[in-house]
């Protein structure tokens, strides 16, 4: 009998142990096909171990715009997000360079660093990507309109950015978004419009930002 008890007690936990690891695997599944769909949105094509992406975004903001927010300070963004595969985990990877200029400032700026769709993320706030500058350099986070076309910039409490590609770490300066910094549509373009952000040791990417 009590061999028999044992023998029992011991495939009920071998049942829970399989249920819990299946449950387990349906939000791992879940956001895996989420994470896949959402770069094949973002690039056009999934990324792969030969393929990388890259999406190009931008934002101008002319006199009459600037005249209705007055407390908007950014008279132009743009935005380019590359992928790639990590090969030991496998998940898709992105970096981002960033170029801004403003009404009330002469000259060019950028900043760059990297992005993630771990919802961990302190910079994220359940948006589709969260970005942080380099260093503990800030961030701000990107959502994508659902037809691939747009995106929303939200920045929080500003991010570490370099005039004229300036990008020693003493030359930074940290932008704080006024009040109508803090959320910025840029519009999906074609890749020219960013190629002098494109790092010139890094390679060319296989989409052309057009899903």
């Amino acid at each position: 009998m009590a061999d028999e008890t044992h023998s029992i007690h011991a495939k009920t936990l071998l049942t829970g142990a399989v249920a819990a690891a299946l449950l387990m695997s349906v939000p791992r599944a879940h956001a895996e096909t989420a994470n896949r769909d959402f770069t094949e949105r973002l690039f056009g094509q999934p990324v792969t171990a030969k393929a990388r992406g890259s999406a190009c975004f931008v934002g101008r903001y002319d006199a009459q715009h600037l005249a209705a927010h007055p407390a908007q300070t950014v008279s132009a963004m743009r935005l380019i997000v590359t992928g790639e595969r990590d090969p030991e985990s496998a998940n898709s990877i992105y970096s981002f360079r960033l170029a801004l200029n403003f009404r009330d400032r002469d000259g060019n700026f950028e900043s760059f660093g990297s992005c993630g769709r771990e919802s961990a993320d302190r910079h994220l706030s359940g948006a589709d990507l969260g970005c942080g500058v380099d260093c503990d350099g800030g961030g701000y986070s990107v959502d994508m309109a659902e037809d691939g076309k747009s995106v929303l910039i939200k920045i929080d409490h500003g991010f570490r950015i370099w005039k004229d590609k300036n990008a020693d770490e003493s030359t930074g300066i940290e932008f704080k978004p006024a009040a109508g910094d803090k959320t910025l549509r840029l519009t999906r373009a074609d890749a020219e419009q960013c190629a002098d952000l494109v790092d010139d040791d890094e390679p060319a990417a296989d989409s052309d930002s057009k899903p």
